[in-house]
């Protein structure tokens, strides 16, 4: 019988080694159009093109400080500040100023990622860069969501990751081309909203910069070998990002409801569905409160292609949890982990309904998320492709409902980056 060596005892595995000029920079770039942003303002990170140089995904950093205004103490800033300040995430490449990703709602979005990729300890951990807490403030389950301003002139700073194409690379990003972020700020009143009888004036984003690591190889050994890897000067990276639209669901609303999203996509790995609170008793409207409109009564079920996901629909009827459940492998892909389903939602956040009142800090937190990743893997395209057919979502209400909501899809794909190192131009393809 042959005898197989363990890796451990492999001593014949060759050592690659590293040019010995290669260095790693800490990169950072203040926006070329202001030095300060409020509503409806565009910030521009126009990133420096190198051709040498490589930026390393998951290093890109936001930074700046914010400054709240309201008439009286205890404004209260939404979701997860660090991102609620900005509606919309847009990477282009500057030759010839193509968009490669755009991402709408991306307070949101990044709010929702947040609650159901982290624990509470991750979230108090990383509270001081993402702002999620005032400095002497002590830490509950029920305040690591949002920021309670301690004054009507309130300050703080942000340094946190900053999630886009770039940054979810499976691979070095060549950084010849030139590549621009665009952050678009949100209006005050999807931002903060005061409390009592207090009014919101203003706010104002300062000393704004994007920071990131890039490894530079000056070695034209180093430029000979990448070019020889290329396919006649093209290379192709898997990235993966993501998308939220919206539809309306009237009030009075019964039966089994068919919400369609048109979204297109080659790829899809998850999905994730948010139903946004209604009327004044839920405070975090639209986008920072999302409740069971089946009041423990009903059923979601998506549908792609005429496939269902999940076969069976999630019963909120028959089994609450298990919703939660499917909600907690959403992001992990085949490859589950029996202890590693990392969320911050408490049980109060979660049992929230149509009928029931929310806190700034409690807000609702019902979301309903399924994977439908075929297999994780390091194939290019691992998911389901909504290329041919838009995307259904099933909801059996046992009861109508009484409010007006918003129902908001979250799509994670794959994209494909495809950069020509000779003419430094790129393209995607979702």
């Amino acid at each position: 019988m042959a005898v197989q060596l363990p890796k451990e005892l492999n001593y014949t595995e060759g050592l690659s080694s590293l040019p010995p000029s290669t260095r790693t920079v800490r990169m950072v770039v203040a926006p070329s159009n202001l030095s300060s942003a409020s509503d409806n303002a565009q910030i521009i990170f126009d990133l420096p093109d190198s051709h040498t140089g490589y930026i390393v995904p998951g290093s890109l950093k936001i930074n700046y400080k914010a400054n709240v205004v309201s008439s009286d103490v205890g404004a209260f800033v939404y979701g997860v500040p660090a991102y609620t300040f900005f509606n919309r995430c847009d990477t282009y490449v500057q030759q010839g100023s193509q968009l490669i990703e755009g991402i709408a709602q991306y307070g949101c979005l990044c709010d929702k990622l947040f609650a159901t990729k982290l624990t509470m300890s991750h979230k108090l951990g990383n509270a001081v860069g993402l702002g999620l807490l005032n400095d002497t403030t002590d830490p509950t389950n029920l305040n690591l969501t949002g920021h309670k301003c301690l004054a009507a002139n309130e300050f703080f700073s942000i340094s946190a990751p900053l999630g886009c194409i770039l940054s979810n690379c499976e691979k070095l990003v060549p950084a010849r081309c030139g590549f621009r972020i665009v952050l678009t700020t949100d209006t005050l009143a999807r931002i903060a909203v005061a409390d009592g009888q207090n009014t919101m004036t203003s706010f104002a984003l300062t000393n704004l910069e994007l920071a990131y690591d890039m490894v530079e190889f000056s070695s034209p050994e180093m430029e000979a070998v990448v070019q020889e890897l290329s396919d006649e000067g093209q290379i192709v990276l898997k990235s993966q990002s993501y998308s939220l639209t919206s539809q309306s669901l009237p009030t009075a609303s019964s039966g089994t409801q068919t919400v369609t999203f048109n979204n297109r996509f080659s790829s899809i790995k998850s999905m994730m569905a948010l139903f946004g609170g209604g009327g004044t008793t839920q405070v975090g409207g639209s986008y920072y409160d999302s409740v069971d409109i089946t009041s423990s009564n009903g059923s979601y079920q998506f549908e792609i292609a005429g496939q269902s996901y999940p076969e069976r629909p999630l019963s909120t009827r028959n089994n609450k949890s298990a919703v939660y459940s499917a909600l907690a492998d959403c992001w992990g892909g085949n490859s589950h982990s029996l202890y590693n389903e990392s969320m911050s939602i408490l049980p109060l956040e979660f049992s929230r309904v149509e009928a029931t009142a929310t806190s700034l800090d409690a807000p609702g937190r019902f979301y309903v998320g399924q994977n439908v990743e075929k297999i994780q893997t390091s194939a290019m395209l691992t998911g389901v492709s909504s290329n041919n057919s838009a995307i259904n979502l099933r909801i059996d209400l046992g009861a109508a409902t009484t409010l007006q909501h918003q129902v908001s899809l979250i799509c994670l794909y794959d994209s494909i980056l495809t950069i020509d190192l000779n003419t430094k131009q790129a393209s995607v393809r979702v």
